[in-house]
């Protein structure tokens, strides 16, 4: 497959100057350190004004002057477009201790083959760090961590830890277990269907002691 791409020729603008395109296609230049209020100002509101009619901005990637050469913002590199970032999503700090405690009660009678330790650095509610052969054979359970929780609460962070307990089991047994060999096996959404449902089982069981 061959990729053709635009072809400038030497003189295509002077250094220190950035291209700009208008709605028709014609290329125009601005210097590479104009801001967009800058910009606005000179080529949407001054000639806005010029033509007798007032200039109006709509929302990213949408036409900006009105009665004049309409310019799209998009085409227009500015600074100001590194604020049009996706919010990052919500993170609930937790602590060693709350995750100690719910090791300890809700979850005393699983066996973790280590003990998950807290790391909010890391990007999941939780990771699951294994030690391998060179063969590829799972030699053993090398980290559990926890991180920053999507949801708050108690029962959420019991989730998280039972999610990577069963992970744990499923890597460990798959060898002597045929249903943790095939849900090893399996691709990644078969294997947490399996999971979540089990983990609603035991917040069932859970409720009925309570």
């Amino acid at each position: 497959m061959k990729y053709t791409a635009p072809y400038f020729p030497d003189d295509a603008g002077e250094v220190g100057e950035r291209i700009a395109r208008g709605e028709e296609g014609k290329n125009y230049y601005v210097p590479a350190d104009m801001k967009y209020s800058d910009w606005k100002e000179k080529f949407v509101t001054d000639a806005a004004e010029n033509a007798g009619k007032p200039a109006e901005n709509t929302a990213k990637g949408g036409i900006i002057g009105t009665g004049v050469e309409r310019l799209k913002e998009a085409d227009v590199v500015i600074a100001e477009q590194s604020k049009e970032r996706k919010p990052k999503r919500a993170r609930y700090t937790v602590t060693q201790e709350q995750i100690d405690e719910i090791l300890s009660e809700e979850l005393k009678d699983y066996q973790f083959p280590v003990k998950p330790i807290y790391n909010p650095r890391i990007r999941d509610n939780g990771i699951t760090t294994t030690e391998v052969f060179r063969t590829g054979e799972i030699k053993g359970i090398k980290l559990i961590q926890i991180g920053k929780q999507d949801i708050p609460g108690k029962a959420f962070l019991i989730d998280t830890l039972l999610h990577e307990y069963l992970e744990t089991e499923i890597l460990i047994k798959q060898n002597t277990n045929s249903l943790y060999r095939r849900l090893n096996e399996s691709d990644t959404k078969k294997r947490h269907n399996w999971i979540n449902k089990q983990i609603s089982k035991f917040f069932k069981k859970l409720e009925t002691r309570q």
